[in-house]
């Protein structure tokens, strides 16, 4: 028998808020991976067992009701009446009988021929839902001789089972809600079938009413009065995906497994709509009653479980970024157009957002067949642009700001397999430049006013693509292998390589300003200085920033957006070698787009909206500190063979400043360290002799130095010449 120390927060709402939400509890357990609840009891699947939890007992004792050993690392469990069942990450199955909650007793096990995703239990039967082959069940009338009852019910891809009234009820992917009797000797056909006009993914039942959660946002409601001729009644809109349903005596509550919950209580003028984002939840959450008071408990990543009381919204004062989209899955892009956010994410859904009201961002239009598969999308002028996975073509479609955008002719061909479509406007002045780039392969067509001219880029590689960049008539590209090549392209649209340097990292994403190239690798984000005197296509490479698997760059008033693992960092480019901000706090990002004062990020699983704060962080002191920002220069410049730079304003109180020396080819040659000083104490000297590494002096030419201390960063530009 486990016994785990149980630590138990109780905190009452006068004690304050804690992770932005009234606090009411928290039980550190070690690695809490899914939590039900039933009666007055919550069952919590941990590594290596199962634990109980007895409401009403003193918590102050700080012990578990009851706990039972299970092998193999639980982490999924469903509860029905005297029976639990987990699954371990080993894909066994056990049973535990809970009639007696004080003293759960392991009853048997079975291993399962395919991936269970969702179980049901009915008279010493469950019933499991498998993909492609409906339901089957196993016979656990002797639970330590558990048989495999090959009595299977009509199905394609049933999603989730529920139990109701002694019937089975199956939510099928293609066929919508069908209706079962149970027997002895199997289900078999349906009895009854209701089917929905678009694809659930999750269903409750509450007395005579169904209520399915729908892709991407909203759910249906159905009646089951006449269970013959159950009915289809209405689509609702909700904010997230519900990938649970309760009904409370409040109003509706939409538990969401990546993002939190929603809370939809009262009608008409007096609703309240509100999603309340819970970050590090395992699994769903579940909705209980207890003692007049209804909860809301997730399995928590670092807090065990956490549980809130739901009775009243206006309690939970939510101060996280506005959620705009819910679903598993990576999103493929962002792009805000006509003051609107168009999303294109898993389950080839384009969703638009109106976040005019950026605390309540409303879907406001969508994008259906076709495009079928989209890939992803521009705009120019009020037509956004939208890449088919399917048809290898690009739909155009007017968005005047609101509703569904109207598909509009002609729909033209560019590629078999589509990435997200590109546009650089008015491209060697005959015409807008379409292109797309795919794995090895580069596709493009030419816009004008005379119409689409196909396949003026034809384009295949020996490596894959990863990001690429038109500059004037040149190409640079970013490849698999982690090179930076560069193209010169000629009047034909014909490619000739002029240079291969190899970078530091992946390259991710490109972006171009009038004398820059800047990079978004694996490695950080870099920037390629493209006007080097008699190097007009070498790039001179060097560090901004040491970045986790930078992977966007957006550009907006002036500043560089970068979407990274650390989060968003945002550089101010008025002054572009030394201010850099973390903007997120180091919430992962994946992609982003930027639009006014707001930023839209996305970390995979959902979309947030964040405010851009108007004011500068120097306004915000108090107007008797003058703040000045860290800086590198040297004297003398022109040297030979030796400077000595000159460190300034440095606040990193007891580090070491970093001081990096690069070539003009962005090699790195030679790396010192100095103290950092308070910037009322005086600058910090560092000399350099002017050899590298290997103790060789360097050559004549531009040398580039980079002082750094955590986020604190400056460049200098000396030139060496003998």
């Amino acid at each position: 028998m486990i016994r785990f120390i149980l630590v138990i927060l109780i905190m009452l709402a006068s004690l304050g808020a804690a992770d932005d939400f009234i606090y009411h509890g928290s039980f550190l357990w070690n690695d809490i991976r899914d939590v039900k609840a039933q009666d007055n009891y919550l069952y919590c699947a941990f590594q290596n067992g199962i634990g109980i939890v007895n409401l009403d007992y003193d918590y102050s004792k700080k012990y578990l009701f009851s706990d039972v050993e299970i092998p193999g690392d639980p982490y999924k469990i469903q509860v029905f009446d005297d029976l639990l069942v987990t699954e371990t990450e080993s894909g066994e199955i056990y049973l535990v009988d809970i009639s007696n909650p004080a003293a759960p007793q392991m009853m048997g096990s079975f291993v399962p021929e395919w991936e269970i995703w969702d179980w049901e239990y009915v008279d010493n039967f469950l019933y499991a839902a498998i993909e492609y082959d409906g339901v089957v069940r196993y016979d656990i009338s002797d639970p330590e001789n558990i048989l495999f009852d090959d009595s299977s019910m009509t199905g394609i891809r049933v999603i989730d089972l529920e139990v109701s009234s002694s019937r089975l009820f199956a939510l099928d992917d293609y066929n919508g809600l069908l209706i079962y009797e149970p027997d002895s000797e199997g289900f078999g056909e349906a009895v009854s079938q209701m089917l929905l006009p678009e694809q659930a993914i999750s269903f409750s039942i509450y007395g005579d009413t169904i209520y399915a959660g729908i892709r991407p946002t909203g759910y249906m409601v159905g009646s089951i009065g006449d269970i013959a001729n159950p009915v289809y009644l209405e689509t609702r809109e909700s904010f997230i995906r519900g990938d649970n349903i309760f009904i409370t005596n409040y109003g509706t509550v939409i538990s969401n497994g990546a993002v939190g919950f929603e809370l939809i209580y009262g009608e008409g003028e007096t609703r309240i709509d509100q999603i309340f984002p819970i970050n590090e939840t395992l699994g769903f959450g579940e909705v209980f009653s207890y003692k007049g008071h209804n909860y809301i408990t997730y399995a928590h990543r670092e807090k065990g479980f956490v549980t809130y009381i739901i009775d009243d919204p206006q309690t939970l004062d939510i101060i996280y970024p506005s959620m705009v989209y819910a679903s598993p899955g990576p999103i493929k892009q962002l792009e805000f157009h006509n003051s609107r956010l168009h999303t294109i994410g898993p389950n080839n859904r384009y969703e638009i957002y109106d976040i005019s009201n950026p605390d309540n961002p409303v879907r406001s239009g969508r994008l259906i067949n076709p495009p079928y598969r989209p890939a992803g999308m521009f705009s120019k002028g009020d037509t956004i642009f939208v890449g088919d996975h399917m048809t290898g073509m690009i739909f155009p479609a007017l968005d005047n700001g609101f509703g569904n955008p109207d598909l509009i002719q002609p729909f033209f061909s560019i590629s078999i397999s589509l990435g997200q479509p590109r546009i650089i406007e008015d491209y060697f002045y005959n015409g807008d430049l379409i292109y797309t780039y795919y794995l090895r392969f580069m596709k493009g067509v030419r816009r004008d006013i005379d119409g689409i001219t196909l396949d003026i880029i034809n384009w295949e590689f020996e490596t894959t693509t990863t990001a690429v960049c038109f500059r004037d008539n040149l190409l640079y590209r970013g490849t698999s292998d982690d090179k930076l090549e560069v193209y010169v392209i000629e009047n034909d649209f014909g490619l000739q390589l002029i240079d291969a340097t190899e970078i530091y990292g992946q390259v991710n994403d490109f972006l171009v300003d009038d004398t820059m190239i800047y990079m978004a690798s694996s490695d950080g984000f870099y920037a390629s200085v493209t006007n080097s005197p008699g190097l007009p296509y070498i790039p001179a490479l060097f560090l901004f920033h040491s970045i986790a698997n930078a992977s966007q760059l957006e550009m907006e008033n002036g500043n560089i957006y970068v979407a990274s693992d650390d989060g968003i960092f945002v550089y101010n480019m008025s002054n572009p070698l030394s201010d850099v901000l973390l903007f997120s706090g180091g919430k992962p990002v994946s992609k982003l787009a930027v639009h006014g004062n707001y930023i839209a990020a996305s970390d995979e699983k959902a979309v947030y909206i964040y405010s851009i704060p108007m004011t500068s962080v120097e306004e915000n002191l108090p107007h008797n500190i003058v703040v000045e920002k860290p800086s590198i220069n040297g004297y003398p410049n022109p040297f030979n063979p030796s400077i000595t730079l000159v460190l300034k304003n440095f606040r990193s109180v007891g580090e070491k400043i970093a001081i990096d020396i690069y070539d003009i080819l962005g090699r790195k040659l030679r790396s010192l360290s100095a103290s950092a000083v308070p910037s009322l104490a005086g600058n910090t000297e560092v000399y350099w002799d002017g050899k590298d590494d290997a103790g060789r002096y360097v050559s004549s030419g531009i040398y580039l130095f980079r002082a750094h201390a955590r986020n604190e960063s400056a460049f200098f530009k000396a030139v060496l010449v003998k």
